[in-house]
C-alpha cells in the first residue's frame, strides 16, 4: 500500500534517474570513442526520452482523512522540548536568561506565521530556520562559555528534528492510498474493477551556464 503522492514522486524520480544513466553511459561511451582512431570521427549516440507514457493499474484501498494543522502552543513546547534534548545530549549548561530568551524567539517566529490556511512550505522553511539559528546560537554561546568546541553534524540532526517538528503546522490533506503490488492487485478482484493511473511525462531539460566568467554564483540553470 503506498499514498498516491509517493508513488507518483517515485516514477517521476525513476524516470529522472533513468535519464541520468542514460547520460552517465554516453559519457562512458564518448571515452571510448575518443581513443578509438576510427570511432572518433563518428558521433557518439545519446538518447534522450522526450515522452514516457504510463498506464497502470491501481487499487484505491482506502482515503486518509484531512489532518488539521497542530496547534502553535503544542509545536512551541515540542520546539523547546527538541532545544532541551540537545543541550541535555551535549552536557551543556545554559543560564536560566538565555534559555527563557530562546523561548520567547520561538513563541514570536511561531506568532508571525500566517493563518493555518494561508501557510505554506516556503513559510515553514523559512521560520524552520529561523528556529535552527535560535537554538544553535543558544548551543554556540554555551559551548563558548565552556570553552568546548562544537561537535560536526549537531547542526545537521537539529534542523531535521526542528523540521520534522514544523511541519507539523501545515494541514494535512486527503491522501489515497494505492494497492500496487500484483499480488495485491490479483486479489482485488477482476482487471474491469481496478482504476488505471494514465500518465504522459515530457521532458524538458536544463543545463548549467554561468553569465559571468569570474564570478562562480552567476551560475544558474536554464532552459536547454
Amino acid at each position: 500500500m503506498a499514498a498516491i503522492e509517493a508513488y507518483l514522486a517515485n516514477l517521476l524520480s525513476g524516470i529522472a534517474n533513468a535519464r541520468l544513466q542514460a547520460d552517465l553511459e554516453s559519457v562512458r561511451i564518448a571515452q571510448l570513442y575518443a581513443q578509438h582512431p576510427l570511432l572518433q570521427h563518428l558521433p557518439v549516440p545519446r538518447f534522450r526520452l522526450p515522452t514516457v507514457t504510463l498506464d497502470l493499474p491501481v487499487g484505491i484501498d482506502k482515503v486518509d482523512e484531512p489532518q488539521p494543522a497542530a496547534a502553535a502552543d503544542v509545536v512551541h513546547k515540542q520546539l523547546i522540548a527538541v532545544m532541551d534534548e540537545t543541550l541535555n545530549q551535549q552536557q551543556l549548561r545554559q543560564p536560566p536568561r538565555s534559555r527563557a530568551s530562546a523561548i520567547r524567539s520561538l513563541a514570536m517566529l511561531l506568532g508571525e506565521l500566517p493563518a493555518p490556511e494561508a501557510r505554506d512550505q516556503l513559510a515553514i522553511g523559512q521560520a524552520s530556520e529561523r528556529a535552527v539559528g535560535v537554538v544553535m546560537s543558544l548551543v554556540r554561546n554555551s559551548l563558548r562559555s565552556e570553552g568546548t568546541a562544537i561537535e560536526g553534524g549537531i547542526e545537521t540532526q537539529l534542523r531535521g528534528r526542528l523540521t520534522e517538528v514544523m511541519r507539523t503546522l501545515l494541514p494535512k490533506p486527503a491522501s489515497v492510498r494505492l494497492l500496487v503490488a500484483s499480488s495485491d492487485l490479483k486479489a482485488a478482484g477482476p482487471p474491469e474493477l481496478l482504476t488505471r493511473i494514465q500518465l504522459t511525462v515530457t521532458e524538458e531539460g536544463v543545463e548549467w551556464t554561468q553569465t559571468r566568467a569570474d564570478d562562480p554564483s552567476s551560475r544558474k540553470l536554464v532552459q536547454e
